[in-house]
């Protein structure tokens, strides 16, 4: 007990020489003035520290020997990011108590071996503490979940999502088209074909900007929806044509909105951000579904069904005249983002090496292909789309044919199990934010509990729902509400894991995953309309049986290898931070230390500044000449 006292005297005293570098967390929501203060703030909020069990040991271990910390996620808390700071010879006098009463510091490392050790006056320490407490009400705060803009991005790609998803949903009504079952699978599967492109998108939307592959993307969307009902009368393949562009704008939208979720959003609020703008797809098919329902009845309306597609298409030329002007690739080219926020922002992405668009990243194929976190990920994805187009795209003519609804009442009906996927996608993506944040849960946990139970839930689900027929309709209603309710558990559980995986390659693991989910999805709808030819239960069985096993799989294999952590393949560049080395003034002066923290903000103050300088250099030149001049005159 006295030696472990005598080593927290002098981690606590040790001085910071010049080229030290000190890791931090950017948590500055409590105050911890001393290393046995961090080991009690440890063991009550349960920080995940690996290769130690108490913070003080960890300290301890870094400081003997720095190489323990050549992967930053050796000393990366479960609550935030990293912060690096290289620490000038003005800021010596800082000591280790002072960094962790300023920053919540969960980790110590000293690049400088040869620094020596000194202690540092009772009174200074004293007085630069109550300088920090004094600015501490000043630094970024830990701010609500989505305020600002980031709610408003939000806000602008979940109606992104909503134009997908009315664009994939209103092709269940055909109206007086004369098309056979296959033709109907073959027109069906067209959108998961155009989606194909993913695997090249996913390449172009970590290097390209988000931003115009968003647009890009509703252009096409709007496109594919003008073109299905002007020429779909004089054959088929027309509409195979706009469904492929709608599925092109699909692969266009989807790895895009990724890239810039890993932008917008810090680490812990991914999950949340995820849950909302992925729950535009289903607010979307609640908006058409009883909708098209309806315009069927109206044949006074632009033919009945064409109606459909041309309120699709103008739902996208509005979502495009918002996004152009307001939508941006990053905080920092987001002009109505006040500065707090995109610190805020950038703070805490700063360590995740996600890095500029226009700066090449080889990416690790061999690494990636050969990672079994990843390829369980995509495998627990397909798993959970496999049965989810089934009831999302046949769903209506379910109930047509087996439970008798009526149109106008199946389209009303059709839309509560979509209800029941968006509250429970919502829901459960808040709470495992909280969960996490809240109580320090790990990630990994998080995701595999809201999958394996989700999973499990849908299966069963899925498997009961031909157990009713027309007389026990809505019993069968409530079975494909249940599975709708669990399948919303798979957003903070495998899809969130594949976000977390890697993300400055974001957009590349969601083009692999939605290039296997699109082909699986074209088989299954050509399988469906293979199976149900007449429209009887038990062919309609062997449809949701054959769903229920696909949905149980991942019970299995993800439980057992799926994981929500950063994998070492997509760890930062050795020598190459995410951003460039900041270096901070005196570190206790917290105000000014914040302003520093956007790297991009104080390049362009400096060049200012210096152009200031060489301007006002020149103006004084200026004036010296012609004073000499003056008095050269007066002379003569």
């Amino acid at each position: 007990m006295e030696e472990a006292e005598k080593n927290d005297h002098n981690l606590n005293n040790r001085k910071i020489g010049k080229q030290e570098t000190v890791y931090f967390s950017v948590k500055p929501t409590f105050k911890s003035h001393s290393v046995q203060n961090l080991k009690k703030m440890n063991e009550n909020t349960n920080y995940n520290l690996p290769r130690s069990t108490t913070t003080y040991r960890h300290l301890n271990n870094i400081t003997k020997n720095p190489s323990k910390l050549n992967n930053y996620s050796d000393c990366h808390p479960i609550k935030s990011p990293i912060m690096r700071i290289d620490l000038e010879k003005s800021s010596s006098q800082l000591s280790l108590n002072r960094i962790s009463s300023l920053s919540g510091k969960l980790a110590y490392y000293n690049d400088n071996t040869n620094s020596r050790n000194n202690s540092i006056d009772d009174d200074e320490k004293n007085k630069n503490n109550d300088k920090y407490n004094e600015d501490e009400d000043n630094t970024i705060p830990s701010t609500p979940l989505f305020p600002s803009m980031r709610i408003f991005i939000a806000a602008l790609l979940c109606c992104c999502f909503i134009c997908i998803s009315i664009s994939s949903s209103n092709i269940n009504e055909t109206g007086d088209l004369e098309w056979q079952s296959e033709q109907e699978g073959i027109v069906l599967a067209a959108q998961n074909a155009g989606a194909l492109l993913m695997i090249l998108t996913g390449l172009w939307s970590d290097r390209i900007s988000g931003k115009w592959m968003v647009g890009c993307g509703l252009v096409l969307c709007l496109i594919g929806n003008v073109v299905l009902p002007l020429f779909a009368n004089k054959s088929y393949l027309y509409a195979v044509a706009a469904r492929l562009t709608v599925g092109a704008a699909d692969a266009c939208i989807s790895p895009a909105v990724n890239s810039l979720i890993t932008r917008w959003f810090p680490r812990h609020e991914r999950a949340a951000a995820i849950g909302i703008i992925t729950g535009g797809r289903q607010i979307g098919t609640l908006f058409i579904l009883p909708t098209a329902g309806y315009l069927c009845t109206r044949k006074d309306i632009h033919g009945g069904w064409p109606a459909i597609f041309y309120l699709s298409a103008f739902i996208s030329g509005l979502v495009i005249i918002f996004w152009l002007p307001m939508g941006a690739d990053k905080p920092k080219k987001q002009y109505c983002i006040s500065k707090k926020e995109r610190l805020f922002i950038e703070s805490h992405i700063a360590t995740e090496c996600i890095g500029k668009r226009t700066t090449r990243r080889k990416v690790p194929w061999k690494d990636m292909l050969t990672s079994i976190p990843l390829w369980v990920g995509i495998g627990g994805l397909i798993c959970h789309e496999y049965p989810l187009v089934i009831m999302l795209q046949f769903l209506p003519n379910y109930m047509r044919d087996i439970l008798k609804f009526a149109p106008t009442k199946n389209g009303f009906i059709s839309t509560i199990p979509i209800l029941c996927l968006f509250i429970s996608k919502m829901a459960s993506s808040s709470l495992s934010s909280y969960l996490n944040t809240r109580f320090g849960i790990d990630r990994t946990k998080i995701c595999k509990i809201f999958n394996a139970v989700g999973s499990a839930g849908l299966s069963l689900s899925v498997f009961l729902v031909p157990s009713f027929d027309k007389d026990h309709a809505f019993m069968a209603v409530g079975m494909l509400c249940s599975a709708m309710a669990f399948a919303g558990l798979h957003t903070p559980g495998v899809m969130t894991a594949l976000l977390q995986l890697a993300p400055p390659f974001s957009g590349v693991i969601t083009g692999l995953s939605f290039f296997g989910v699109a082909w699986f999805s074209i088989g299954n709808k050509i399988l469906t309309k293979y199976i149900v030819q007449h429209g009887t239960i038990e062919e309609w069985t062997q449809v949701f049986y054959i769903s229920s096993v696909v949905a149980a799989l991942p019970i299995v294999f993800f439980t057992i290898w799926g994981e929500d952590r950063r994998q070492h393949w997509a760890a930062p560049v050795k020598g190459k931070a995410s951003t460039n080395t900041i270096i901070p003034p005196p570190i206790w002066n917290v105000p000014r230390l914040i302003r520093t923290i956007s790297h991009n903000d104080s390049e362009e103050e400096n060049e200012k500044k210096n152009q200031n300088k060489i301007n006002e250099n020149n103006n004084k030149k200026t004036v010296i000449k012609n004073e000499k001049k003056e008095a050269d005159i007066n002379s003569s």
